[in-house]
């Protein structure tokens, strides 16, 4: 069976939990109320940072710009050589991605062009009294400063607010959720705003990588700490902290499963005191950067041992491009939500 997800912000979305197949959203009581945006007259903005199933984009009034990406041969610093592409899931893939990674190439990530963000504001405005900027975390991109160039032009700059995120991924899905609860409930724009970014508080990610290679390549990672993780075998744990929304190494293991045994131990660590069970846990995701199905349904299976969930609740999310042009295939990860912030500092 075959579903649509919104242009620009990913060819794929959530994989169904048991065949792995490409599933709808299940709707329940609360997604009902979702659609009460429809007289709120708020458009949501996100970039392809986040991938959200097109039929909820529809239901909600949730719009994408694409993100930007160029590469050129990872021994080359001759900047003519690179070749820029928009991350709006045409011109450039999943499998185009991972092909030029094998050829040695070496990618970086920018803003949204700024006359395409511009653009794509002032038409939502025609439509819409606001706007609201879900972009990714201001601490990984310039995207949130680019924002607040586009609201000084505007001549009225209460039309478009843009929440200042320190994560990306489905945890801005998870997020936005929240905000469309709280608009629902009568919370002014600019207190849900408010409310959205200390909401990141409460999601948690951790990443793994296959090697280091493309980390090395984007930057993320020096050469001389890539020579002393591969003499010994060794891939970075990696997570987006809270405090400045940026990437983090905070473990390192040796095999696939180890590192995601280090995953949940670090979660669980991360909300000392509390129980991560299905009563604090709200949404929970495996994330797939192009592992195998053994893995997913080895994470899987190690998820719902540690936090009880069944296994069959537990869905998977495609890594979205733009974050796959610094891990390159194979990253795997786990993110939650939870209903209090966790307490690690990095």
């Amino acid at each position: 069976m075959e579903h649509n997800f919104i242009p620009g912000v990913g060819t794929l979305g959530l994989i169904s939990a048991v065949g792995f197949g490409v599933s709808l959203y299940n709707q329940t009581n609360d997604d009902i109320l979702y659609k009460d945006m429809l007289n709120k007259n708020i458009a949501i903005l996100v970039d392809s940072s986040v991938q959200i199933e097109e039929s909820f984009c529809k239901e909600n009034h949730i719009f994408s710009v694409p993100l930007s990406l160029s590469y050129s041969s990872a021994d080359t610093t001759d900047s003519n050589s690179q070749k820029a592409l928009l991350d709006d899931g045409k011109e450039i893939t999943r499998e185009k991605l991972f092909s030029l990674q094998e050829e040695n190439k070496s990618f970086k990530t920018a803003s949204t062009p700024l006359g395409i963000l511009t653009v794509k504001v002032e038409e939502l405005l025609e439509t819409y009294d606001q706007v609201v900027f879900f972009p990714i975390s201001h601490g990984l991109s310039g995207q949130y400063a680019s924002s607040l160039i586009v609201k000084a032009d505007l001549d009225d700059q209460n039309k478009f607010h843009t929440v200042k995120t320190t994560l990306c991924v489905d945890a801005t899905f998870f997020v936005i959720k929240s905000f469309i609860n709280n608009i629902n409930n009568g919370v002014s724009t600019e207190e849900a705003v408010k409310i959205a970014e200390q909401e990141y508080h409460t999601c948690d990610t951790y990443f793994g990588v296959k090697n280091v290679k493309t980390l090395v390549n984007s930057g993320r990672i020096g050469k001389v700490a890539s020579m002393v993780l591969n003499v010994a075998h060794l891939t970075p744990i990696l997570t987006v902290d809270y405090s400045d929304g940026k990437i983090h190494k905070v473990a390192i293991g040796t095999s696939f499963k180890k590192n995601v045994t280090k995953i949940i131990k670090c979660l669980e660590k991360d909300y000392e005191g509390i129980t991560l069970n299905k009563e604090t846990i709200t949404d929970i995701r495996i994330l797939d950067g192009g592992i195998s199905l053994e893995q997913k349904n080895y994470i899987r299976e190690e998820i719902s041992n540690a936090f009880g969930f069944a296994k069959e609740s537990i869905l998977i999310s495609l890594v979205p491009i733009i974050i796959l042009c610094h891990t390159g295939e194979g990253a795997y990860g786990i993110e939650v939500k939870t209903n209090t912030p966790y307490s690690r500092k990095v």
